[in-house]
């Protein structure tokens, strides 16, 4: 047995030797603790260091290495794709027509250059379109022709406004992921320290983040393959039939890495989570 005085009223109180838990005073009806070890303090467990085998390592194996690369790939795609070449049109004298998101420009054989924005050819094509043929007497050949012209600019106006709007997410969310992994580097090499619910969504952000990023670029560019206008609008038939038309190979490049990016990250979470 072992005696101690109660912390409240200081009688006398006899305890067996291996006693311990909460107690009643028998005087004072006070109650108090004996004999409980304090609980250890709560630590944040070490990281492995990257020097050491790490599996959730951020280049752990060739999977998170190959799908690091391919996220540098597509967001310098992304940026690219706001002034890259979408589709030609040229001839055998070297003259060419290069149209892109939002603006197109004609390459002359002489060096010369005229580039022009499908908003400006637009209004351009109405402004002359009410001028000339809102008249009895207008020639109805001439505008028909002008409003193919007008038709013409908004099919190209029309896709590039649906890329632009599935690039802009895309590329907000590209910085969003890129800088969410330099923190999470950092991190691991325990540069900073981040706390584990931060790190929790960063990582949930990461699985999820580059599977929309390629749907945007899949979906944006696919749609602009497909709303492409037609060239007799602008061309005829005879002209198109000595001209080199077709789609340049950055929308297909640009679908082609947003798929892969995307199958490589649905293995990497797969790697990570099972």
């Amino acid at each position: 047995m072992v005696d101690i005085l109660c912390p409240h009223c200081e009688e006398e109180i006899a305890l067996d030797d291996d006693a311990s838990g909460e107690f009643a005073c028998p005087y004072c009806g006070g109650e108090f603790e004996w004999n409980v070890p304090e609980p250890a303090p709560k630590t944040r467990k070490k990281k492995v260091k990257n020097t050491e085998h790490n599996p959730n390592g951020m280049f752990s194996n060739p999977i998170k290495i190959v799908n690091a690369v391919l996220f540098v790939l597509v967001f310098i795609l992304i940026q690219r794709s706001y002034g890259a070449t979408y589709y030609t049109v040229s001839n055998e004298d070297n003259n060419s027509i290069r149209y892109g998101l939002r603006d197109y420009e004609e390459h002359y054989a002489n060096g010369e250059i005229y580039a022009a924005y499908y908003a400006d050819e637009i209004i351009y094509g109405e402004v002359t379109y009410e001028s000339d043929c809102m008249r009895s007497d207008s020639d109805i050949v001439y505008c028909n022709s002008l409003q193919e012209y007008v038709d013409f600019y908004k099919g190209f106006n029309r896709a590039g406004a649906i890329l632009g709007l599935m690039l802009w997410p895309g590329l907000m969310l590209s910085f969003i992921l890129l800088v969410s992994k330099i923190l999470m580097f950092l991190d691991e090499k325990e540069s900073m320290t981040l706390g584990e619910d931060w790190l929790n969504r960063m990582r949930a952000f990461d699985y999820i983040a580059p599977i929309i990023i390629s749907v945007f670029l899949i979906f944006g560019n696919l749609m602009f393959l497909l709303l492409k206008p037609k060239l007799e609008l602008l061309f005829y038939v005879e002209a198109l039939a000595e001209m080199d038309t077709g789609f340049t190979a950055f929308p297909f490049i640009v679908m082609v890495f947003a798929l892969i990016f995307a199958i490589s990250s649905i293995v990497r979470v797969n790697l990570e989570t099972n």
